[in-house]
This record gives structure tokens, sequence and C-alpha cells, in this order.
């Protein structure tokens, strides 16, 4: 088995060099037709020039020595031009390479402009050399096949006309010159056409596949403009790391003297921020200059100019930034400001700021600075309250909720009603529904009447035993050290009743028993009466009837 496979490896290579070789013959033996070709057309052309020369010596090109003039000399740029395609087909070599344009201009700015991307616009054609010569000399030699044939059809119209019309000597003669006219026109258009085949042959062979089109383009990026651009951002980045640790030396030092203000701090930061963003810019421009890439130096500058312009409408947004920045602007650290209806503390004023709220779970919130632009900060006073409640507190909504906080975040408040329920509110609804807060001490008013029978003891006996009676009660339910303060005083005269009014402040502790406490008061009020027998009234109807009489 390795015999045979060592047979089969030999006979492929052995193929391979013979088809190598072959084609190898092929294309020299098409070079050497092409280059006997090209020197027959100059010994042709030099011998059409020559005659020229003699007849513009002669008398004979009186009255058109100017058409005798242009044929010679586009007969010695022909044979120069079929002298040049010789020395390229015979070396390999484009000789274009050779001879530059050098032209001078005078001063103008879109020259000037030109110039200066010239450059990038050489490196585009350089990327796209290879196809655009290419599909120029294939639409060349397409050319030159539509010449050939017109060609050949002109000189086999004149012969079938010859033979078959013409039948005057000078009028055959004049057709025989015709022909031999369109002949050497036919050798030329066929000498131009094996020069452009030869080198549309030679760009063919040339071309590489895709992979190997990318594989190159990466080799040469990387071994200049890959290495350059590496090289630039390298130094880029080297530049900001030692702004960077000098800021943090000089934030040290400061550190320890506590010596800057405030507003210097910020000059100094926002100086670093400049330093950092346009240094680092600057060096890579400067790396670019410096390793005289120009065409990543023009993209360079190009990237910037577009940068700049895209951003010049939000200049003023950049110098408001900056005024906060400096804590100079509307809103400023240590201030108090209102963020989606809430009250917050301004901890830091920076490109991501903070605000910051105690009395919240996560209390804390990170905004970006241009949504600090709306906002206006004003000096707190170390005593304002921060949100309405704090978890635990006892409130009373206006639509008559009453419930306990169990949690309160930026987000959402939820109330635990008696029973277990649960209600949430929004956080800024909360706070705009001003609820009535309990858990630091509230109110409890009753109106009690009594029969207009007691009518002699309702001002004075009947309240200090309904007071003592109270005290007594409300004692015994827990309630003695939650009283901050109790009356009980004659409150109106009523249709059917003596109105007594029962005021009593409760501290915050007893905000658990607000909805119970009324009832409880009615109930000691209720059982006083019937110790004491005093009779409770209810609504009465009186009919007055008129006398007979």
């Amino acid at each position: 088995m390795k015999i045979i496979k060592f047979y089969l490896l030999t006979f492929v290579l052995l193929f391979a060099v013979s088809v190598h070789a072959q084609v190898e013959q092929e294309q020299t033996q098409s070079k050497n037709e092409s280059l006997a070709s090209i020197l027959q057309s100059i010994e042709t052309s030099k011998a059409d020039l020559a005659k020229k020369q003699k007849l513009l010596q002669s008398n004979q090109s009186l009255g058109r020595k100017e058409d005798v003039t242009r044929e010679i000399e586009a007969l010695s740029n022909k044979i120069e031009d079929l002298n040049q395609s010789f020395t390229e087909i015979a070396s390999g070599i484009d000789l274009a390479v050779f001879s530059p344009e050098l032209t001078e201009t005078n001063f103008s700015w879109s020259q000037d402009l030109k110039d200066l991307l010239q450059p990038l616009v050489d490196e585009l054609k350089q990327l796209t050399s290879q196809p655009r010569e290419i599909n120029a000399l294939r639409k060349e030699v397409a050319s030159y096949a539509l010449q050939r044939e017109k060609a050949r059809q002109a000189i086999e119209n004149i012969n079938q006309f010859s033979a078959e019309q013409a039948q005057d000597i000078s009028l055959k003669k004049a057709l025989k010159s015709s022909t031999e006219d369109w002949k050497a026109k036919l050798g030329e258009i066929e000498t131009r056409l094996s020069i452009a085949q030869q080198k549309l042959d030679k760009r063919l062979s040339e071309r590489r596949s895709i992979s190997q089109s990318i594989e190159h383009i990466f080799q040469v990026f990387f071994k200049s403009r890959g290495r350059n651009l590496f090289l630039a951002f390298l130094f880029a980045f080297i530049y900001w790391y030692l702004i960077k640790k000098l800021r943090e030396v000089i934030d040290r030092t400061a550190a320890r003297s506590d010596s800057r203000s405030t507003l210097t701090a910020r000059i100094l930061h926002l100086s670093y921020v400049v330093a950092a963003i346009v240094g680092s810019i600057a060096v890579f421009i400067v790396a670019l200059y410096f390793f005289e890439d120009w065409v990543l130096l023009i993209l360079a500058i190009l990237l910037l100019v577009g940068i700049a312009w895209a951003t010049k409408e939000a200049l003023p947004k950049f110098w408001a930034q900056g005024a906060l920045l400096l804590n100079v602007g509307p809103t400023r650290e240590g201030e108090r400001v209102i963020y989606n209806g809430i009250p917050w503390r301004v901890k830091d004023v920076n490109f991501y700021s903070l605000l910051e709220n105690t009395a919240l779970v996560g209390g804390v919130v990170r905004l970006p600075i241009q949504d600090l632009f709306e906002l206006r900060s004003r000096p707190m006073d170390p005593n304002e309250p921060w949100f309405p409640t704090h978890v635990n507190d006892w409130v009373v909504m206006p639509d008559g909720t009453y419930g306990q906080v169990i949690f309160q975040n930026p987000e959402v408040v939820q109330l635990r009603k008696l029973g277990g329920s649960i209600v949430s509110y929004p956080s800024s609804d909360f706070v705009s529904l001003n609820p009535q807060l309990l858990s630091k001490g509230f109110r409890t008013s009753v109106t009690f009447g009594f029969d207009y029978q007691d009518q002699a003891n309702i001002t004075s006996v009947i309240p200090e035993k309904l007071h003592t009676a109270l005290s007594a009660a409300l004692a015994e339910q827990g309630f003695e050290d939650k009283i901050v303060n109790m009356k009980v005083e004659f409150q109106e005269a009523g249709a059917s009743s003596l109105n007594l009014a029962i005021i009593i402040d409760f501290k915050g502790e007893a905000a658990y028993a607000y909805n119970m406490l009324p009832r409880l008061i009615q109930t000691i009020c209720v059982d006083a009466c019937n110790s004491e027998g005093w009779n409770i009234p209810f609504d009465q109807l009186t009919l007055h009837v008129a006398n007979k009489n």
C-alpha cells in the first residue's frame, strides 16, 4: 500500500511539473510572437515615418504640410508607444513607475485640499488598482477585437467590390491602395490587440484569490499601518495612565493637607478630565505625524473634524455641564432638590451624580449629569424631613385608608391595613397625597349627649365625674402613659340633648388603636351613665296641640 501511495504521489508531482512546464512554454511562445509582431509594427511605422518625412521635404507636400506634420507626429508617438510596449513585455515591468508626473501649480485652496487628501486617495487607488487595471485591459481588448473585425470586413468588402465591379485600371489601383492601407491598419490593430492581451494575461496570472487578497491586506496593514496604529494607541494610553497617576498623587497630597477648597478641587478635576482627553488625542496625532503615516493621520483628523462638527450644537450643554462640575450651576452638592416629586440631598455632582434620601430603603439614585440641567437645588435646614413617614409609622390617607408603613423606597410605599391586607402607592403619589401621620401623636374627639333632666349638673359635676371615669378606664386598657392631655367640656345645647366634648391627645405609641379609641370612649361614657344614673337622650318629636277655643 505504501509503495502504491509513493508511485501515485510521484505521478502527481511529475504531472504537475509537466503541466507547469507546458504552460510556461506556451506563455513563452505567446510572448515571442507578441514581441515579433511589435518589432514588425515598429519597422513598418519607421518606414512610414521615413516616407512622410521625405514627403515633407518634397514639393508634393505643398498645401498639406500641416496634415503631413500631424501624421509625422502621430507616427512618432506610435513608435514611442510600441517601443515602450516592447520593453514592458520583454522585461515584465510596468514602465509607468519610472515616469512620475511632476507638476507645479499656483497657490489654491482647492489644490491644497487635494494635495492634503492625495495620500488617502492614492491609498484607495492602490487598493483597487488591480481590478481597475484588469477591467480597463478587458475593455481595451474588446475594443481592439471589434476594430479588427471591422478592418477585416472592410478589406473583404473592398476585395469583393474590386473583383465584381471595378473595370477601370485607375479605380482598381486606388482600391488596391486602400486595401493595403486597411491591411496595414489591421496589422497595427492586431499588434495592439496582442499587446493588450499579453498585459491582461499577465495581470490575471498575478491576481490573487479572495483569501490570499485578505491575507495580503492584513500582512501589509500590520507591517506598516497596523504597527503605527498600535504604537499611537499605546503612547496615548501611556499618557493617560501617567496623568491618572499624577492626579492620584495630587489627591493624596491634598487629602493630607486638607488645604484645597471645594471649587479649587473641582477646577483641578475638570482640568484633569480635559487634559486627559485632549492630551491623549494630541499624543495619538503627534505619534502618527512622527511615523509619517499620512493616511492614518488624515483619517484621524477627518474623524476629529467630523466629531467636532457633529457636536457644535452641543456646546451650550457642555458649558452647562462644566458649570455643574465646578459646583456653580443650578444644582449644587449638599443642597436639597426635588426629583420625581421626592426630596433628595445632592451627595455628589459628577458625570454620574448621586442623590440620596436616608428615609428610603435603597435611597440612592445615580443620574447622568444632563439630567441635572432642569433641577434646581436650595440650601437646606438640618431639621427638614426627607419623607413624610418612616417604616412602622401609622398613617391615615385622604381616602380614609388607615394602616402601618411596612416598606418605602424611591418607587413604592406599602401600607398594611388592619386585618393584614397591603396597599401600595407610588412614592411620588404618596408624598403628593399628604398622608396624616399618627406616629408623632394625634387627637381623638368624641361628642356625647345627656338628657335635659341633668341640666343642673351638665357644666360642672358631670364633666368632672366623666373625666375621672375616662382616666380610670383608659388606664385599665393600658393607655395611661400614652395620654398627653384630656379635656371634658360642655359643647352645646342640642335639640334633644346637652352635649359634652371629650378631647383626648394621645402619643404616637397609641396610633395602632386610632380606629378603636372613639368606640372605647363611647363605651366608657355609657358605663359612667349607668353607674351615675344619668339619662342618655334620644331624638324626640314634640307636638303642640292648639286650644279648641
